[in-house]
């Protein structure tokens, strides 16, 4: 009498544990509307672009199950709606321009994963107010949240070794800076056109940049 009934026990049970991996996986790749993508070479997915009207969106981890790694020039440049987007670890490169004028963004943060923030990724989301950039990443390139004119706060983890000229230009409001400790970030990173505005500028060039500003 015991050993059917544990094998019904054993049986219910994987059919839960199969449900739960399958609804795991619909939710890892669950593609909202109107996301557009592609296969890239290295057999991946990349984002190519949005036309959806989402406040909160979340980027799937995989998407046809493939791993998405790349989101592409202009992905999601002037999606005004946009206020919160979740990168999922995974994603290896945000290109040029991807969130161009996301003027209703208000956060972001860059997962580890990601190897470079492209040029003028963020440039222009007058909306974003604080930048999380987590360790893994190594380059922010030229004008990748110049003119974020909001932007007050902004975390850089210590594997980042460049950032590119005019990085976080004419971002008004900037106040805090601070590099993960560390950080192998210094003055002879930067151009002379620095990547900061106005006394941060200073402050970086001046002396070995790891630590954060206002300390």
């Amino acid at each position: 009498m015991k050993k059917p009934f544990l094998r019904a026990l054993c049986a219910a049970a994987l059919a839960l544990a199969t449900a739960a991996s399958l609804d795991a996986k619909a939710q890892a790749e669950k593609i909202p509307a109107g996301l557009r993508y592609e296969q890239n070479r290295q057999g991946g997915a990349a984002i190519t672009g949005y036309t959806g009207t989402d406040t909160a969106l979340v980027i799937p981890a995989r998407i046809d199950g493939k791993p998405v790694t790349v989101i592409g020039n202009y992905a999601f440049a002037e999606c005004r709606s946009l206020r919160r987007v979740t990168i999922p670890a995974g994603v290896i490169f945000i290109e040029s321009n991807a969130f161009l004028g996301c003027t209703g963004l208000r956060s972001v943060i860059i997962p580890g994963s990601v190897t470079s923030i492209g040029g003028g990724a963020f440039y222009g989301c007058s909306s974003l107010r604080r930048v999380t950039v987590l360790d893994g990443v190594t380059a922010i390139e030229d004008y990748a949240f110049d003119e974020c004119s909001n932007l007050t706060s902004v975390t850089i983890g210590g594997s980042v070794t460049a950032i590119g000229d005019y990085a976080f230009d004419e971002c008004s409001s900037l106040t805090s800076v601070t590099f993960a400790a560390g950080s192998r970030i210094h003055s002879e990173n930067f151009s002379d056109r620095s990547p900061f505005p106005g006394d941060l500028r200073e402050k970086y060039l001046a002396g070995g940049g790891a630590g954060g500003a206002g300390r």
